[in-house]
């Protein structure tokens, strides 16, 4: 129950390590300490630094909040590719708990089971 401390480490780690999941968890602390929009300045800075299919996502989700009616119906379309390509990133899926990977695991990292991961549907893999 320490937000100040929990945003103070998210932003030291981000600092120190970088990388789209850190900036996507840090996104969440802003968002329920300080609102939308504080979320969508932070996502919108970090993706022009570093672009990525995953914030450009997250900077959808944050503007589909605010939208006009006229403006929601593209935002939609452009959320639903920006999944499709998340999508198309992972080569392999838990069954399970539906945890997604690039490359097989015989023990599923997330949930622990064994012989859960399968390649998902239409993915060739070598």
């Amino acid at each position: 129950n320490d937000e100040v401390g929990m945003y103070e480490f998210f932003n030291a780690a981000l600092q120190r390590h970088g990388g789209v999941a850190l900036m996507l968890a840090l996104a969440d602390v802003i968002e329920n300490r300080n609102g939308v929009e504080s979320a969508e300045d932070f996502v919108a800075k970090w993706l022009r630094r570093e672009p990525s299919v995953p914030g450009l996502h997250r900077l959808i989700q944050l503007n589909l909040v605010h939208v006009d009616e006229s403006v929601r119906e593209d935002l939609n379309l452009l959320k639903g590719i920006m999944e499709k390509l998340l999508d198309q990133q992972y080569s392999y899926a838990c069954q399970q708990c539906g945890f997604k990977g690039k490359s097989l695991h015989w023990q599923c990292p997330s949930c622990s089971r064994w012989n859960t991961v399968k390649p998902l549907a239409g993915q060739v893999n070598n």
